[in-house]
């Protein structure tokens, strides 16, 4: 697999390791917003979820410094949320919508790791999660870390 991964979630790629205001969180912001709401916990984490776009970004650390360390996408509404608008735009060359997991491994090659219900693959130095709901894409996160890698 080619580490040059294209379309939007080029985007949310980009906004992982950086704060709410600079080059990547808005370009996020500029993508999925304006319309959010925050949810502040006392760890030192902060979920900003996208009303309605099905996506949902992790901000760790102090309020002023924080940094976007995973971006949450649901291709399918599974809680109420919302799916995300234009899943086929995501990765240049996979249709989302009428993706299922053999068509993704076959995409991206061998996963860095993989589970029952999902895989882990390498984007140049950060991380795309599939999650899947039998055979077929529930969820993408873009990571800048695996737990445990």
């Amino acid at each position: 697999m080619s580490t040059q991964i294209t379309g939007e979630i080029s985007i949310f790629l980009e906004a992982l390791g950086q704060g709410v205001f600079d080059a990547g969180g808005l370009g996020l912001l500029g993508l999925v917003g304006p319309s959010y709401e925050d949810e502040l916990f006392p760890e030192g984490e902060m979920y900003r979820e996208f009303t309605n776009q099905g996506v949902t970004v992790l901000y760790e650390g102090e309020p002023e410094s924080a940094v976007a360390t995973a971006v949450f996408i649901s291709t399918i509404d599974s809680d109420g949320n919302g799916a995300y608008l234009t899943p086929n735009a995501l990765i240049d060359g996979l249709e989302l919508t009428s993706t299922d997991r053999i068509t993704v491994t076959s995409f991206f090659g061998d996963p860095v790791i993989s589970g029952g219900a999902f895989d882990v693959f390498a984007a140049g130095n950060k991380f795309l999660h599939f999650e899947y709901d039998g055979e077929a894409l529930k969820m993408i996160t873009a990571m800048s870390e695996v737990p445990g890698l």
